[in-house]
């Protein structure tokens, strides 16, 4: 009886196997099928789409032939219009090449005289500044003329070209004329 038991729990242990794997495999069984039915749902979504672009391919196939001999075909106008005018406007073409041709001597001309012009105006310029700093010169001097004027002044320029007002003493005076310019600098200077 013991082994008839043992042989009833393992028949009974193999029977809930069983029924476990035949869960497991319904439910496996039913998740592929839900994805074979989605992969169906979309390789059908993919197959019109294909069959549409397909259609939209050829379509654009036509329109790109069209277009295509249109181009063409504008071309050969544009060319016959290039054609006729060419001979229309070869006179004009030539007028415009000797005129051209004239006027590249007034183009050096016009050159030289802005080089000229650019050299003249140069040239004021520095006789410009020359003649404002003789201006401010004189206006110096012009300044120290009412001290000029005193008997005992007299202005020389220092080394440094600055006007320098000297005043000597009144018996040197006489004498100043008569001196050695460095020491006549070296007489009183204020």
């Amino acid at each position: 009886m013991n082994a008839s038991k043992a042989e009833f729990t393992e028949f009974e242990r193999k029977k809930e196997k069983f029924k476990q794997d035949t869960k497991h495999c319904k439910s496996k069984l039913k998740k592929l099928q839900s994805a074979v039915a989605k992969e169906t749902a979309s390789l059908a979504t993919k197959r019109a789409s294909l069959e549409q672009m397909e259609a939209e391919n050829v379509r654009l196939a036509e329109e790109i032939e069209q277009l295509t001999a249109r181009q063409q075909a504008e071309e050969k106008k544009l060319e016959a219009l290039q054609a006729s005018l060419k001979d229309k406007t070869s006179d004009i073409r030539a007028a415009i090449e000797a005129k051209k041709q004239e006027l590249i001597p007034k183009q050096k001309e016009a050159t030289e005289l802005e080089e000229q012009h650019r050299l003249a105006r140069s040239e004021y310029d520095m006789l410009s500044s020359a003649q404002q700093q003789a201006r401010t010169d004189l206006e110096k001097y012009a300044a120290l003329r009412p001290i000029t004027h005193h008997p005992y002044a007299i202005v020389r320029e220092s080394p440094t070209n600055q006007p320098r007002l000297f005043f000597l003493l009144p018996k040197e005076h006489k004498r100043h004329s008569r001196l050695p310019k460095q020491l006549q600098r070296k007489l009183y200077v204020t």
